[in-house]
């Protein structure tokens, strides 16, 4: 989700209009949440846009877990964006999160959420919670898509009072 944080209008070195806009770009894996700084800079003389998202903050044992760790905040960062809609009728770039809709995946998502319906159909309710939680530690790309894994779970739900 993107929240508009600051809005600012100036010129540049080169006495262009130049309109800059602060987001917080916010994903929640319903575990953690990261909030990544997003700049986008509009020049209105030029019509370029700019942007630049700040990752700081993160410590770690060894080279490799600091990258893994950037690795996996940029992929968050992604999503927050990708997640993120215009508001209709608003003058000011400002953002709604999208909807989970499943004919907008493309086909290797549908597949996987497909996958994560049927394996929970498989299961007891007891063990659908552990199966969650092993796909929140394995990182499962799904978890990136907003509202996914709630609605497979609704659609499991579903599916077993249908029966």
């Amino acid at each position: 989700m993107l929240n508009l944080t600051a809005m600012q209008m100036e010129e540049n070195q080169h006495r262009e209009k130049v309109v800059t806009l602060k987001y917080d770009a916010a994903h929640s894996n319903g575990r953690t949440t990261v909030t990544l700084p997003l700049t986008l800079k509009l020049n209105l003389s030029r019509e370029k846009i700019s942007a630049a998202m700040e990752v700081t903050g993160i410590e770690a044992e060894s080279i490799e877990a600091a990258l893994d760790a950037v690795a996996s905040w940029c992929e968050r960062g992604a999503a927050a964006i990708r997640e993120s809609v215009r508001k209709e009728g608003a003058d000011l770039p400002l953002f709604t999160r999208e909807p989970f809709c499943y004919d907008a995946l493309p086909s290797w998502e549908k597949l996987l959420y497909d996958k994560i319906v049927a394996d929970l159909l498989a299961l007891p309710d007891d063990d659908a919670s552990a199966y969650i939680s092993r796909l929140k530690e394995e990182r499962h790309p799904l978890l990136l898509v907003h509202d996914a894994l709630d609605c497979a779970r609704a659609a499991v739900y579903r599916a077993r009072e249908e029966d």
